[in-house]
């Protein structure tokens, strides 16, 4: 084997490796997103993009900003400005949320409600392995105040940078730099996907209108308290790892047959064999869904599951329906 040889082909291997990280570090820019509500002080939007364009970040998203664009931002860039000029305004933090399938919201404030809530180098490392299914997003609240309860409500995971407790507030554009330093590291130690790709997350549009159906199903079967049916819902989004619902699962949402059976028959097939088994307390959280929604269906398929469910919450949907149908003055809709 000649020395030319090798040297030859020694130049295609480090040219392919060349090209690889180029195509990685150009996946890795345009997949990691940062979004920034309510800022008020626009040198920390310039020192956030200059924060991002260290670490080969470029997909900012301003979420009502006081001041931008504005002479202090492009200044405290720093050489970044063409983040700026690339920056997405929106009115709502769900606009600029639309097509991420996975989000992190970073707070140091306590909640009452026990959110799911990861570290800076644990939530990097799930981001990144996120960002092969579609966009994913990191978000920061307002300088004063941080975010709202409403806001992470459309995020799967809170971020806490651990700080001394003495003194824990950060500088905006310093948890910027935190986090997307743990992305950087991250993206080097990149393990794939979590999620088949026939069955991709869905998006957290996608999910806002599971969430909306799931609550208008509770509402209609009185499951909520009327008086605050939101911190139901909020605890329940908080459940398990109910974002990382599968699009297949939203998708059932949309079922639309002539015949009432065989829809539910297939909604009760489909969520039963697919995301409920994806650990103890999905399977619960879908089960229980299943058997308020479709108890003719899920009777039918598994009857000794409803049974226990029955017996434990000491109901028979499938009473309801023939309650409201002989006040009516109808028969039920399944013996039609």
């Amino acid at each position: 084997m000649s020395k030319n040889w090798v040297a030859g082909n020694g130049g295609v291997a480090a040219a392919g490796a060349v090209e690889y990280r180029t195509l990685f570090a150009l996946s890795y820019a345009m997949s990691i997103r940062i979004v920034l509500v309510g800022t008020t002080h626009p040198g920390n939007i310039g020192a956030v993009a200059r924060a991002m364009k260290n670490m080969g970040l470029s997909d900012l998203r301003l979420v009502q900003p006081k001041y931008f664009p504005h002479e202090d931002a492009t200044a405290r860039a720093s050489g970044a400005s063409d983040i700026l000029e690339r920056a997405v305004v929106t009115n709502t933090l769900a606009e600029a949320l639309s097509d991420c399938v996975y989000v992190a919201g970073a707070s140091a404030r306590s909640r009452t409600i026990n959110w799911p809530c990861m570290g800076p180098r644990d939530c990097a490392e799930r981001l990144i392995r996120e960002s092969a299914n579609g966009t994913v997003a990191c978000v920061f609240g307002p300088e004063k105040t941080g975010l709202h309860n409403d806001d992470l409500d459309l995020c799967h995971t809170l971020l806490t940078i651990p700080t001394d407790p003495g003194f824990s507030s950060l500088n905006l554009a310093m948890a910027v730099q935190v986090i997307t330093y743990e992305l950087r590291v991250a993206s080097m130690l990149d393990e794939g996907p979590v999620f088949d790709v026939e069955a991709p997350p869905a998006s957290s549009e996608e999910m806002e209108h599971f969430y909306e159906h799931l609550e208008n199903v509770l509402r209609d079967i009185r499951f909520l308290d009327p008086d605050n049916p939101r911190h139901l819902m909020r605890r329940m989004r908080r459940k398990g790892d109910f974002p990382s619902l599968s699009r297949s699962m939203v998708d059932l949402n949309r079922l639309n047959d002539d015949d009432p059976a065989v829809c539910a028959d297939k909604v009760a097939a489909i969520i039963l064999r697919d995301y409920a088994l994806t650990n103890e307390a999905e399977f619960f959280a879908v089960a229980t869904e299943t058997f308020f929604e479709q108890p003719d269906a899920m009777a039918k398929r598994h009857q000794e599951l409803f049974g226990v469910l029955k017996d434990y919450y000491r109901v028979d949907p499938r009473d309801w329906r023939e309650t409201r149908a002989a006040a009516a003055g109808g028969a039920p809709e399944d013996s039609k």
